[in-house]
């Protein structure tokens, strides 16, 4: 299997990424543990600048799956947070 793995095109392209861009996310997991919002401006800023820098990844799951650090089910929920900000923002729009 690993002997099949390192033939893929894919794969090398992930594994690329992870060494390649590993300070980027590494200083990006210690920015989210320890980012508290004050307002929901600040967190849908905040998540853009998240979805902007992991938008350079190959794969973000399995990309950042090899990081033990990564502060998954915060990103998620903060993720979560902004949708549902937009979707009340659509909804308040459409009854408008």
């Amino acid at each position: 299997m690993a002997e099949l793995a390192g033939k893929s095109a894919y794969m090398r392209q992930v594994e690329g990424d992870r060494e390649r861009m590993r300070p980027m996310i590494d200083d990006l997991s210690r920015q989210i543990a320890a980012f508290t919002p004050a307002d929901m401006h600040e967190l849908e800023f905040f998540v853009a600048e998240v979805e902007r820098r992991l938008s350079l990844l190959c794969d973000e799951r399995m990309v950042l799956k090899a990081f033990e650090s990564w502060p998954e089910r915060k990103v998620e929920a903060m993720r979560e947070a902004v949708a549902r900000k937009a979707e009340v923002r659509l909804c308040v729009c459409v009854f408008l």
